[in-house]
């Protein structure tokens, strides 16, 4: 995340591409969230100042007032500089209780509130942040006409975050149909934390195309969306590919497997939804790897072919992640018709992708969950060995949407996932389904997910959470630094 010192020049420039209402989380008590609503004509900048008549700030904070604090903090400290992203994660609090042990006359709490303000004002001059829009924001929100579905996500090599969803406009008998007129889209979160407007990446008149999966290819410094296509009648199933070079503003069909539609194979069933990989290390470093409906897939040349991988039965919609050099984690939801108390299998490929072990639910402790999507990220950084799962805690309905913590055996090809201890990004009455995760920063973690207060197609939401507080909240410890 860029850190920012915002100019009154520079906030009237974008003043006119922000809402009236700004929701964003600027506390979070527990693991409970608290939500502030403010009227961005009634509090246009944030300053010290400001903040100073704002809730305290702690760990688990999150928002403006938060990237005023750690702006404030990186002037006064002259060796240690904080990544200035809105989020009160641990290194926050190390270096709020640094700076108020400098200072005699303050607690050494490691919470913010008006005495603690009063001495950062003296490296807060100058300092004023407009609202952010990259800690909490709707991206996609229903209207009368249409919903978004199958939130999907991924980041480039500069830190643009690109959110990616179905827009159905319905099948003319249900509002939000799983068929009928459906096209994908696109909204793009800039560095500077200001969100695009929406872009159709790709659409077939009448036609479904359905199950976003972005793949960003550093190597290339290229966008890769696959996607499944259906005509109005729901047959010719297929998966399809198109590519932006230009940072998601223009989108291309490229040559395929030979095809020159884009079309790379059937016989996979869907694709993810959710986002792609490439891996990282290993024998197999470079290869994109995607998990489908009935399997995966992977590409050894940058998209120009690719390869029927893993086969699995009785399971669709699935997700992968690079857990270890060459060894692939692949989590993937059981059928619609099958009863089973577990709703979700997980397995591991020594191959990249191209097979993979038995799936299994009681023997890498799964968390159940309702019947519904789910996403896998694997941590980069000080939690490398950690991986994130994202799905609703409830075991009945869609609601309550959590990420779950597992650390990666050090010795051995096992996981075991803490099921008794979760991070609760919404509460147990909020309805919340599909999902996808990004790592931001060494420090921050991104999700996506549906959500809403009567029905979870209502909206897709993005935020933005400490890294520290999921792993801490799902039962571990973390580096020893916490």
């Amino acid at each position: 995340m860029l850190m920012l010192k915002t100019s009154i020049k520079q906030i009237s420039r974008h003043h006119c591409r922000v809402p009236l209402t700004i929701f964003f989380f600027i506390a979070c008590i527990g693991l409970g969230l608290l939500t502030v609503h403010l009227n961005a004509a009634a509090t246009s900048v944030y300053t010290a100042s400001s903040c100073q008549k704002q809730p305290e700030l702690r760990l688990g904070s999150r928002g403006t007032c938060v990237k005023v604090l750690q702006t404030a903090l990186n002037n006064w400290s002259v060796r240690e500089k904080l990544t200035a992203d809105g989020i009160f994660g641990q290194r926050t609090l190390e270096l709020v209780k640094s700076f108020q042990q400098n200072n005699s006359d303050l607690t050494i709490s490691g919470k913010v509130g008006t005495k603690t303000w009063d001495y950062l004002k003296n490296y807060a001059n100058g300092v004023s942040i407009y609202p952010l829009s990259d800690i909490t924001s709707t991206p996609f929100k229903a209207t009368r006409k249409v919903c978004y579905r199958l939130p999907a996500i991924t980041k480039d090599a500069e830190g643009n975050i690109y959110v990616f969803a179905e827009k159905r406009h319905g099948d003319g008998k249900l509002f939000c149909s799983d068929y009928g007129d459906i096209e994908i889209v696109m909204r793009k979160l800039s560095i500077s934390g200001i969100w695009s407007s929406e872009i159709v990446v790709a659409d077939n008149g009448k036609n479904r195309l359905s199950n976003p999966v972005p793949i960003f290819n550093s190597s290339l410094n290229k966008l890769f969306l696959i996607y499944t296509y259906k005509d109005s009648s729901s047959s010719a199933n297929g998966i399809y590919l198109k590519t932006s070079s230009d940072g998601g503003r223009t989108w291309k069909t490229e040559t395929v497997n030979g095809n020159t539609d884009g079309f790379i194979m059937r016989g996979v069933g869907q694709s993810g939804p959710g986002h792609g990989m490439v891996i990282a290390t290993g024998l197999h470093k470079g290869r994109m790897v995607v998990a489908n409906w009935h399997g995966g897939m992977y590409s050894d040349d940058g998209g120009q072919t690719w390869i029927r991988g893993y086969k699995v039965s009785n399971v669709n919609e699935g997700t992968v992640a690079e857990i270890k050099p060459d060894i692939l984690l692949a989590c993937h939801r059981v059928n619609e018709n099958i009863t089973s108390n577990n709703e979700h299998l997980c397995g591991f490929s020594t191959n990249g992708g191209e097979t993979i072990s038995k799936l299994n639910a009681d023997e890498y402790n799964v968390p159940k969950s309702t019947k519904v999507q789910a996403s896998l990220l694997a941590l980069e950084g000080k939690y490398k060995g950690y991986v994130l799962y994202s799905l609703p805690s409830s075991k009945t309905t869609r609601k309550a949407m959590s990420i779950y913590a597992a650390k990666v055996s050090d010795t051995t090809t096992s996981i075991s996932w803490q099921d008794k201890q979760w991070f609760k990004v919404t509460n147990s009455k909020t309805y919340a389904a599909y999902s996808d995760m990004l790592q931001t920063s060494d420090d921050t973690v991104a999700i996506v997910y549906e959500t809403g207060k009567d029905d979870y197609r209502e909206k897709i939401v993005f935020g933005k959470y400490s890294t520290d507080l999921i792993i801490k909240a799902s039962g571990f410890l973390g580096p020893s630094s916490l």
